[in-house]
This record gives structure tokens, C-alpha cells and sequence, in this order.
């Protein structure tokens, strides 16, 4: 399955036959109902699991184009910082992408098929380095956070620092239906024990949360009684799914919670200054809505 890096660039170049307009103007800079689309469709491909989200939703589209004039405007401003962009690390971006598929030829295929060019994808990859650099060198410097700040944040939010609930469960897969049938009856039968020695090389047990199991996975198991089992049908393939014991969660010790803590915060600070350089980007450009 191609990451999505392939699908950003094929969202970002495919040809589309439909109307086009010009929604906003950023500066020079114009921004059409293709370039929101498409933005809408990369940020859904991201937040897939919203299953509410939708990229015709009024509130949704406004945020969209809010942040699409903000990627204007921060690689406006790169590109006047004259950064020199090594030609390797184009080329390293690109050997990723090619990696991600079986052959060159695959690869250039693919390019043909979405009307792309090479010449394209590196401007596309130089123009997303560039925003990285800037976004270092003036929000990213900007921020620290100090091991007092940590622990202070650590001792008031101690609550919400707990680990996730863990599952522990026994799966097997088949071709066919039937034989997880039988492996069903056995356990109901002559319990689970037996089924581990008989089904050894079939049954599988796994340890996992919301974090690390399979979302089609959790969904099944989160529906499941402990020792309580189903089968179901995954891509083309069924599946017993036996759910032995949920360990609960637990409130985090300073050591296991500091580093989600140092996370939390410098995100937290990653906003607020990202905000305000914007802000001051914002308030120097020309920007006109159209839509």
C-alpha cells in the first residue's frame, strides 16, 4: 500500500477535469477550488478515523483555506530567505517515493497515468524542505522546555497520565470460514487451555491497545466480553478473534509519563508561536477571499 507521501503528490498533481476558480489571492499568489479540494482531500486521508469529517462541510472548507493561505504565505517567505536546498536531498525524497513501488518502471508509469513530471515532484519536495527549514529556524528555535516544567505539569495533571487499557487475545486466520468454525467449537467444548495446545500453531496470542492493535481489529475486540470470541471477515481473509483478559489502565510513574509530558508541552508551545509568526505574516500580505 502506497504511505501517504504518494498519495500527497498524486492528490497534489493529479489533473482534474472540473470547473476551476479562483477562490483567494495571497499576494501574488492565487489559490483555486482545485487546490482546496485537494487540500481537503490530503487532511481527510489523515484524520480518516473522523468518520463526521467531510471536505464539503462549510466550517471544515473555511479551516482548510484558512490553513492553505497560511502554507502560502510561510513558503513565500522561505523562498525569499535564498536557502540553498542540497541537490541529494531532493534526490534522497525522491529514491523514498520510488522505493515505495515495485520497480522504476512502476514508478514512472505512475507519474504518467496521474499527468506528473519529475521536474514537478522535485519542486514540490524542494518547496516542502524549504517550509521545514523556515518553521526550525522561526518557531522551532523559539521553544524549550525545562525539567521544572515538566515535573510541575506532571504533579498537577498526574490524572491524565494513565496507560491505555491493554488487551490480551488469541486470533487465528483462515481462507476458510469453516475451519475458525471448528476451532470455535473445540474451545467451547473443552475450553481454552486445550485449544492453545491443540491449535498451537494456529492460534496466536497478542497483547495490544488502542495504540498499537489493528483499528478493524480493536473494533471487534472492544465489542467482545472477556473469554468471549467471533469471527469475522477482514479484507478476504476470516478471522477468530478470542478476547482472554483486558488489563486495565494504570496511572503513569514521573519516569514512564515525562516524555509524553515534554510532548505535550512543546506542542502546546509549538501553537502559540506558530501562531503568532503567522500572525505577523498575516499582517504584512495582502489576502482576498473570494469564496
Amino acid at each position: 500500500m502506497k504511505n501517504i507521501f504518494i498519495l500527497f503528490f498524486l492528490i497534489i498533481f493529479s489533473v482534474n477535469a472540473e470547473e476551476i476558480k479562483i477562490i483567494a489571492k495571497v499576494n501574488n499568489e492565487i489559490i483555486t477550488s482545485k487546490d482546496l479540494d485537494d487540500f481537503c482531500k490530503m487532511l481527510t486521508y489523515r484524520l480518516e478515523e473522523n468518520s463526521a469529517l467531510s471536505t464539503t462541510d462549510e466550517n471544515f472548507r473555511k479551516e482548510a483555506l484558512e490553513r492553505l493561505i497560511e502554507d502560502k504565505l510561510i513558503l513565500e517567505f522561505a523562498k525569499k530567505q535564498n536557502l540553498q536546498i542540497p541537490s541529494s536531498l531532493i534526490d534522497e525524497k525522491i529514491n523514498q517515493i520510488i522505493l515505495n513501488f515495485p520497480s522504476q518502471e512502476e514508478f514512472e508509469e505512475f507519474l504518467i497515468e496521474k499527468g506528473l513530471n519529475i521536474t514537478g515532484l522535485r519542486k514540490r519536495i524542494e518547496e516542502q524542505i524549504l517550509v521545514k527549514a523556515i518553521l526550525t529556524q522561526y518557531v522551532h528555535t523559539y521553544i524549550s522546555i525545562s525539567p521544572q516544567e515538566i515535573n510541575d505539569f506532571y504533579n498537577q495533571n498526574r490524572d491524565i497520565f494513565v496507560s491505555p487499557a491493554k488487551y490480551i487475545i488469541l486470533i487465528a486466520n483462515a481462507q476458510d470460514k469453516d475451519d475458525l468454525i471448528a476451532i470455535g467449537k473445540y474451545i467451547k467444548m473443552e475450553g481454552l487451555e486445550k485449544a492453545k495446545i491443540k491449535y498451537t500453531d494456529i492460534l496466536t496470542e497478542l497483547e495490544g491497545s488502542e495504540d498499537t492493535l489493528r483499528r478493524e481489529i480493536l473494533k471487534i475486540v472492544q465489542k467482545l466480553s472477556t473469554d468471549e470470541f467471533t469471527i469475522k471477515k477482514i479484507d478476504n481473509r476470516y478471522y477468530l478473534i478470542y478476547l482472554e483478559k483486558i488489563i486495565p489502565s494504570q496511572q503513569l510513574s514521573f519516569d514512564e509519563a515525562k516524555e509524553n509530558v515534554r510532548t505535550y508541552l512543546y506542542n502546546l508551545k509549538f501553537k502559540e508561536r506558530f501562531h503568532q509568526w503567522v500572525s505577523q505574516l498575516k499582517k504584512k500580505a495582502s489576502i482576498k477571499i473570494y469564496e
